[in-house]
């Protein structure tokens, strides 16, 4: 092994390294008396500072006195207008004057000045840099003529103030190629998220806002019939109104009223001017206070034929359309709401009534609104 060795005086012995930005500094000194140091530096982490001694020198020879500026008269508004006929003469030299700069509108922009040096002009911008102007806020629309109408030019229309310019501009485009078709399916505004199945088309769905493959059959009216077991028989019954029936139209995906018709036989005495003609009423939601759709005014032979009916004798102008959807059943509504009652009637006083359901019938057709 190896024994260390000591070092002499005046030996450098290596301690380490590290990476520095150093930033260097002069010293001025007097060229007579030097510091003989040659530098020092001093370093903290990444960071040092060397100092070295900067020598004064002597003064350099004296420069060229500026000329004093005197300001003539008048105002020129163009440097072509400047006088030709200066010397280089100390009472010459100096003279400058003004001359103002214009805008392609004639609006006076600035100006300058025009000082003489003995042989030359040399301008110079009077004043101070001013702040930045405004920024205009420019709004560009386009129109695509059509280029085959010879009629048509491209043009530009600029309205508005300076601040605010909008420009619209109709150009006369060349006509590319025609390209392929899209596809509809890949449209933005159509959602394919429910496949299409065979006879669908295209409906609009609002809550979206978008177009998706629908089958118009559901939009069809849909037809149903209360067969004569749905009924009730009545041997006897003393009332106003009596219950024979009830038939609940199944939840549809769209709004409807419905068209109701049939037939029934019934008999009794109602204590009125005709006291041996019994009538049928059909109500949707109520069976005594639910909206009229269908009545039947009895007759001597006792069958009631049953048709479409909205008004009562307290509510003559009662009658239902598309606009104000009297009679509407809403989409996708169950129970009473969607229930049609059948009952015997008598709009005066009470009486007596005896139904058999035997051969009783109606036909219900839900017609979209």
């Amino acid at each position: 092994m190896t024994e260390p060795l000591t070092p002499a005086i005046g030996d450098t012995v290596p301690l380490g390294s590290f990476l520095a930005n150093v930033h260097m500094f002069g010293v001025v000194s007097d060229i007579d008396t030097p510091d003989m140091m040659s530098f020092s530096i001093e370093g903290t982490a990444g960071n040092a500072v060397m100092m070295v001694r900067a020598l004064m020198g002597p003064p350099g020879p004296a420069g060229q006195n500026a000329p004093i500026l005197k300001l003539q008269q008048p105002i020129y508004d163009d440097d072509d207008d400047l006088p030709s006929n200066l010397t280089d003469d100390d009472v010459d030299v100096g003279k400058f004057w003004i001359v103002r700069e214009f805008d392609e509108f004639g609006n006076a922009v600035s100006s300058k000045a025009w000082v003489w040096y003995g042989t030359h002009f040399e301008p110079f911008p009077m004043g101070t840099q001013g702040p930045v102007g405004p920024v205009p806020i420019i709004n560009f629309s386009f129109e695509l003529l059509d280029p085959d109408d010879d009629d048509l030019e491209n043009e530009v229309i600029q309205t508005g103030d300076p601040y605010h310019p909008s420009v619209h501009l109709k150009l006369k485009a060349p006509r590319g190629p025609q390209g392929p078709a899209t596809s509809i399916a890949n449209a933005p505004d159509v959602d394919m998220t429910n496949p299409p199945e065979t006879g669908d088309t295209l409906v609009f769905n609002e809550a979206t806002n978008k177009w998706k493959p629908g089958s118009t059959f559901a939009y069809i009216p849909k037809f149903w019939t209360m067969p004569e077991a749905a009924f009730v028989n009545v041997p006897l019954a003393i009332s106003t109104s009596v219950p024979l029936g009830s038939f609940v139209v199944p939840p549809l995906e769209w709004d409807c009223v419905p068209y109701v018709q049939g037939h029934v036989r019934i008999t009794g005495v109602e204590l009125d001017a005709d006291p041996l003609i019994i009538g049928v009423q059909v109500r949707l939601g109520h069976p005594t206070s639910g909206i009229v759709v269908a009545r039947g005014f009895g007759n001597i032979s006792t069958y009631v034929d049953i048709k479409p009916h909205f008004s009562t004798t307290g509510a003559p102008n009662d009658a239902t359309s598309p606009e104000n959807e009297r009679g509407k059943i809403v989409a996708g509504s169950t129970g009473a709401a969607a229930t049609l009652y059948v009952s015997a009637f008598n709009d005066g006083a009470t009486g007596i009534y005896h139904f058999e359901k035997r051969g009783a019938q109606l036909s219900i057709l839900a017609i979209p609104i």
